[in-house]
């Protein structure tokens, strides 16, 4: 499978509605999209809210930032809670404690990441949660700070998630002072995280993940290549920490770890190098 990683080549959506400033909260389904660069120095809460069900944001390749807020920002840039059919898309996502946040349970379904940077998020990247969506496409880099206090930084999660895809994203560069995960799966179920390139996860002090999973039922993790050279402290490809039922990994590469996977309940033809 080939991945293109937020940057392939789209017309600009044009017959939309102007997100034009932030904060701002979107009340009303439709399309919405970018048509500048939009920037933030609220260093709490969500800069944009959606508050409806079938909604598109088509950032047009622009960028919401949120730098100027500092480095102990608590701020989330993009957040939904038990919302349908959210479709986010082309854009560049910076400078938040968590760049975007899906969340919720059977409310929350039917969601479309893809074709996005996101970018120097100092906790978590992507966290969805809800089911029957997918993460694809993606460049998730530089997330974690040095500086932050046990602070474990993880590029994509997927909490409370069913039927959930992740798929040809680029994860490049996670750092947290606690643990770093690559891509975190937990309390979910049929879940498959493939075709992924995972490229240096390290934590100051605690453990490094490429891929972990816990309480988990039912995940395929396939296809992936993973890459760790940032750190000389303990470090895991695939790790099951605890009560996962149903762990297949097949036609993975992992190299730079100590250990290539554990827990795996049906494992082919992955190298360990």
């Amino acid at each position: 499978m080939t991945s293109i990683w937020c940057g392939s080549a789209t017309a600009e959506t044009t017959l939309c509605t102007e997100i034009t400033s932030v904060p701002v909260t979107i009340k009303a389904q439709g399309i919405y999209c970018f048509k500048k660069d939009l920037t933030s120095s609220v260093a709490s809460g969500n800069i944009i809210q959606i508050n409806a069900s079938n909604v598109t944001i088509d950032m047009n390749g622009r960028k919401l930032g949120g730098f100027t807020a500092g480095a102990n920002t608590q701020a989330v840039g993009i957040a939904a809670t038990n919302r349908r059919n959210i479709t986010l898309r082309n854009g560049t996502v910076q400078g938040f404690r968590r760049g975007i946040v899906i969340d919720g349970t059977t409310d929350s379904t039917g969601y479309v990441l893809e074709d996005l940077r996101i970018e120097g998020n100092t906790q978590t990247g992507i966290e969805v949660g809800g089911t029957n969506g997918i993460v694809r496409n993606n460049l998730v880099t530089n997330t974690g700070l040095a500086s932050l206090v046990n602070n474990t930084a993880i590029g994509i999660l997927l909490k409370d998630s069913s039927r959930a895809v992740v798929r040809g994203n680029l994860i490049s560069y996670v750092l947290g002072t606690s643990q770093a995960r690559g891509v975190s799966v937990n309390g979910s179920s049929m879940v498959e995280i493939s075709d992924n390139t995972i490229l240096d996860v390290g934590a100051a002090y605690g453990g490094n993940f490429g891929i972990h999973a816990r309480d988990t039922t039912a995940i395929t993790v396939a296809g992936n290549r993973l890459l760790n050279l940032v750190s000389n402290y303990t470090s895991i490809g695939f790790y099951e920490s605890e009560l996962v039922d149903g762990f297949d990994c097949y036609d993975n590469s992992t190299r730079g770890y100590q250990y290539g996977q554990s827990g795996c309940d049906f494992s082919v033809n992955n190298q360990f190098h």
